[in-house]
């Protein structure tokens, strides 16, 4: 196992690389820039090249891409618009991010296995067709339809919970977004965990446990339904990598300052050096997660990490 991740480890530094190249590039071919943005509309182009000079932003691309990311892992890096280091307004960001992203993702797996392993049991059946129907209904809401939904019920009429204003060490605030994504996201648990447990019901050792006396519930749970999450675990993955790269709607609906309302006020303000700081973190974000993923999978089944 620890050869596993090692190797996975490795594989995780060409794709750091290239997302930040990438990203850097397309920073540097986005109209404007950070030393316009911060000069106004009735800046002069000789101002505008005087304040790319004071920035460095005058020097060739691979220079800038060295001295970024050297200053970034130096802590010098400082956000164009309000001068603070990225680092900084980063690390206030991402928390926020990640406890929704975090009770999101505790209601999506629990209410999506409770619906997946119910309507798996009898399919066809009653609670099979409410439980796909809800699954289906829950795809097709877009995220901030549902989010202003809940808004409106239980901000606005009823008043158990904030709208919209934040508290740091306060977790009210956090309730009403981790329901807006969670139920979402459980749709998709949902609908693949049904797939993934019936057609593990027609494998041999399932009939074999029947064969053996083994009851109803045991068969589904621990015999079909362990052999059914491979699948399951890579959508949880990636939907919890995916949220904690930002959930944006969700936060501007919500008026959460997280990682995904920060990248987005970095792109509106051209901060270049906040926006890529961001998209560095989301990248790295990714990577650690589909590498839990993936030694979730070996561990689950032992013939991956052989293979």
């Amino acid at each position: 196992m620890s050869a596993f991740i090692l190797r996975r480890l490795a594989a995780t530094v060409p794709v750091l690389i290239g997302v930040t190249v990438i990203a850097f590039a397309l920073s540097l071919a986005l109209p404007g820039g950070p030393a316009a943005a911060s000069l106004g509309v009735k800046a002069t182009q000789e101002q505008i090249d005087a304040e790319r000079r004071r920035l460095g932003l005058d020097a060739s691309v691979h220079v800038q891409y060295v001295r970024f990311w050297s200053g970034l892992l130096a802590g010098r890096i400082r956000s164009y618009q309000s001068g603070r280091p990225v680092t900084e307004l980063i690390g206030r960001a991402l928390p926020v991010t990640f406890l929704i992203t975090l009770g999101a993702m505790i209601i999506a797996i629990l209410l999506g296995l409770v619906l997946g392993f119910g309507a798996a049991a009898r399919p066809g059946g009653l609670a099979d067709g409410a439980a796909m129907g809800a699954a289906t209904l829950g795809l097709s809401v877009p995220v901030f339809w549902w989010a202003m939904i809940l808004v409106a019920i239980f901000s606005v009429w009823l008043g158990w919970f904030p709208p919209s204003l934040y508290e740091r060490g306060s977790f009210r605030h956090l309730v009403l977004p981790s329901i807006a994504l969670g139920t979402i996201f459980a749709a998709a648990i949902a609908r693949l965990t049904r797939a993934s447990v019936i057609d593990a019901m027609h494998e041999p050792y399932v009939r074999a446990a029947r064969a053996r006396g083994a009851g109803g519930a045991r068969v589904l749970v621990a015999h079909a339904g362990a052999n059914a999450m491979l699948p399951v675990v890579t959508v949880i993955g990636t939907n919890f990598a995916g949220l904690l790269t930002g959930a944006v709607l969700t936060e501007t609906v919500f008026s959460l300052p997280g990682l995904g309302q920060l990248m987005y006020n970095a792109i509106d303000a051209q901060d270049y050096n906040l926006l890529m700081a961001a998209i560095a973190t989301a990248a790295l974000v990714f990577v650690l997660v589909n590498l839990v993923v993936d030694v979730a999978y070996a561990w689950l089944d032992p013939r991956i990490r052989y293979a």
